[in-house]
């Protein structure tokens, strides 16, 4: 009799569990389960990404009014501009591995009519260890003749030490979290809702929809919320290391000048909002975000969409898996005068200061005392 008692019991969790009674989303509200999921999504150990940005619609004023009041050409010119818009596609697909520090992005510009079709892709790899970016030179080949010497390799670029030791990585991902979290718990409650199942969600296999929509205030005041955490942690790296000078390239300078450009987009005057559709698995697992961004401003206004796929979670699958013999380092090649110069000016860029004026009137007592 107790065998059959302990039998039933196992088989009622079993059921339990097939049930998703243990949904980390179960029971708790909207912001609540948007929040659990950004979490979760940022704590995962890597992912693939393909995702398709575009216009759906776009009216500039200036080509309205052309289309209005100016001759055959101007209203000509005008239409090829609204219509070449509306056909441009950015298409990015990117492999992100967490523990390894790797991540991969290759995005794909394209224009596509009935008749016509180009696209230009750029294949990126982004290595954390040792601060270094893989590109792909071959899309350069038209307008760098010079780098077709390159023709199947990855040229490598490394940010030198002292600068790198500048960006305090792996304390702004640790960071991040809560960041998010408080980010996200600032919104308005009203802009989170879980949202009815449609043919998506079934394609997807997600258990459920859940939508945030924003004004450009509400996601100013998030992005400045997440920079300013940020500019807290790239401050206290810096404490810790008294001997690093940053320079305009440091990430505390890159990321106030960041802040900065979104508090002077407040007073901008453009109306937006973006809604964007979660679709979740019973567990929690981030599967797709749609976004829809409506914009509309005194020059332009219109609509853009973001589809967003999430696939291999945990075991991330690269494009591309180059061995030292395919990459070149860009500092051991010849370059072209123009990319001399360009080094050459992020050079001096990522000097630290020079002495303040602290040394200067540390050395004038020393020159009175002399004479």
């Amino acid at each position: 009799m107790r065998l059959k008692k302990l039998g039933l019991c196992a088989a009622l969790c079993g059921v339990a569990l097939l049930t998703g009674c243990v949904s980390p989303l179960a029971n708790k509200s909207a912001d609540q389960a948007v929040r659990k999921i950004m979490l979760q999504n940022w704590n995962s150990k890597g992912y693939n990404i393909d995702a398709d940005i575009g216009f759906d619609e776009l009216s500039v004023a200036d080509v309205d009014k052309a289309k209005e009041d100016g001759g055959k050409l101007e209203q000509a010119a005008a239409s090829a501009a609204d219509q070449i818009a509306r056909s441009m596609r950015l298409n990015v697909k990117a492999a992100l591995d967490v523990p390894g520090g790797k991540l991969e992005l290759i995005p794909a510009l394209r224009l596509e009519r009935r008749n016509l079709l180009t696209s230009v892709q750029l294949p990126l790899q982004f290595h954390a260890k040792d601060l270094s970016l893989l590109v792909d030179p071959s899309a350069a080949y038209l307008f760098v003749p010079e780098m077709q010497a390159y023709e199947g390799k990855f040229l490598r670029v490394r940010l030198p030490q002292r600068v790198a030791d500048n960006f305090p990585l792996q304390a702004m991902y640790q960071a991040m979290p809560k960041l998010l979290d408080e980010a996200y718990a600032k919104v308005d409650k009203q802009a989170f809702s879980f949202q009815p199942l449609d043919p998506r969600a079934a394609e997807l296999g997600a258990r459920y929809r859940l939508r945030i929509a924003m004004s450009r205030a509400q996601e100013n005041q998030l992005a400045s919320h997440i920079i300013a955490g940020l500019i807290q942690v790239a401050r206290q790296e810096a404490a810790r290391k008294p001997q690093i000078k940053p320079g305009p390239l440091g990430s505390e300078s890159l990321l106030q000048l960041v802040d900065s450009l979104i508090k002077a987009s407040d007073d901008t005057p453009l109306n937006s909002n973006t809604v964007s559709d979660l679709y979740v698995s019973r567990g929690g697992d981030l599967l797709a975000i749609r976004q829809t961004i409506r914009f509309d401003s005194p020059r332009f206004r219109g609509q853009a969409h973001a589809d967003i796929r999430y696939s291999n979670l945990g075991k991330p699958v690269f494009a591309f898996q180059p061995t030292e013999a395919d990459i070149l380092d860009l500092e051991r090649l010849d370059k072209p005068e123009w990319l001399k110069s360009l080094g050459l000016a992020l050079r001096v860029l990522s000097q630290p200061p020079a002495a303040d004026d602290e040394g200067a009137t540390a050395a004038a007592p020393d020159a009175s005392a002399a004479q």
